[in-house]
């Protein structure tokens, strides 16, 4: 995902599995780039929302952390990736 101003990026949860999948968290590769500003989950674990006020250019990589009805062991998902690209 390329982001060229201030937004709010929503990770909507559709879970095919039966494992009764939610989020917990997003883990990032980089955590103080200043690329992502905040997180923030929904309280039934269904939709994560990431903050990218635009203000440092660059990119960074993140994974969904996940929690799951079966056990207490959590789960990772592939890394999406942002791109902050100047908007001057």
């Amino acid at each position: 995902m390329v982001v060229t101003q201030y937004g709010v990026i929503s990770y909507q949860l559709i879970d095919k599995t039966g494992k009764g999948l939610k989020f917990v968290g997003a883990a990032f590769t980089t955590t103080f780039d200043g690329i992502i500003d905040a997180t923030t989950i929904s309280s039934d674990g269904n939709l994560i929302q990431l903050t990218d006020l635009n203000e440092v250019p660059g990119s960074t990589s993140f994974q969904f952390v996940l929690s799951n009805s079966a056990n207490t062991l959590l789960v990772l998902s592939p890394d999406p990736q942002v791109i902050n690209r100047d908007n001057k």
